[in-house]
């Protein structure tokens, strides 16, 4: 949108709000239309390709931050685990000739050191 005003020392001047629609029922001189909506036609691709620099941008922050939780997952369930898979290794090697074999868990005592035992 814009404004034509007088500034106190009696020039005139048009004021240009970004954003908006270039009203037709203002009456400018054609050069001053033409800079007018030449402004305003640079403000709208500005502000298009600011928008598609913040996608690409959050694009690409959700693929870095996948790949970490993916990795950080991983990590973790790989920790708690593994007890688990320290036992299923041991009983596995157990045998009939080796029944007497305990597995040998360290750790809190928890539900798989009750298992063991």
């Amino acid at each position: 949108m814009s404004q034509r005003s007088t500034s106190p020392s009696g020039e005139q001047s048009v004021s240009i709000f970004l954003g908006a629609t270039f009203p037709k029922n203002i009456r400018l001189p054609e050069a001053e239309r033409r800079v007018a909506e030449a402004i305003q036609e640079q403000s709208v691709r500005q502000h298009a390709e600011i928008m598609h620099q913040l996608l690409v941008q959050s694009c690409v922050a959700l693929a870095i931050m996948a790949v970490v939780a993916t990795a950080l997952g991983r990590l973790v369930a790989g920790r708690v685990l593994r007890p688990l898979q320290t036992m299923t290794n041991s009983i596995q090697h157990i045998s009939a000739r080796n029944v007497h074999e305990r597995l040998a868990v360290t750790g809190p005592r928890d539900e798989l050191k009750d298992l063991a035992a």
